[in-house]
């Protein structure tokens, strides 16, 4: 039987809670990491409606997402995600965004509807990922939001 996730308001000056999760994790070897910017349902801007599908944008608040590495590959990698509105690659504009790829981040997929996908070596330290994805999600939202929301499927 699946567990149901564990949502949890998280501050970005305090990370220990999800940071403890990430650990567990990835000692498990399976499960995941959801974030986003806790935007108010209200300050969200219609949906497109049925013509979704035809659009180039993806979601208008900021999906990012980290994943254990797989321990059993010689070379093991976590993966990382954003899914973002912005309607355009995002690789290109991390930098100005204040969220370069570190020595040895590789991008994995960089399509405007889908996201950035992004490998990570294995062995980086969780916290540095979790900074680089608060980063680069608080720099893609382009709504107010007081705090994040973090989704720990187990």
């Amino acid at each position: 039987m699946a567990r149901a996730p564990v949502v949890l308001a998280l501050d970005p000056d305090q990370r220990d809670e999800v940071l403890e999760a990430m650990a567990q994790i990835d000692a498990a070897g399976r499960g995941w990491v959801n974030l986003s910017p806790d935007v108010d349902p209200q300050d969200l801007p219609p949906g497109p409606g049925p013509f979704a599908v035809f659009s180039p944008f993806g979601p208008p608040v900021p999906l990012c997402t980290w994943t254990p590495p797989d321990r059993r590959k010689q070379a093991p990698h976590a993966v990382v995600g954003v899914q973002h509105g912005r309607g355009a690659r995002l690789a290109p504009s991390l930098p100005e965004l204040g969220a370069a790829l570190r020595e040895g981040w590789r991008v994995v997929q960089d399509q405007p509807k889908k996201g950035l996908v992004v490998s990570v070596p294995g062995a980086e330290d969780r916290d540095v990922i979790l900074r680089w994805l608060i980063a680069v999600g608080g720099a893609l939202c382009p709504l107010p939001y007081p705090r994040w929301v973090a989704t720990i499927y187990r």
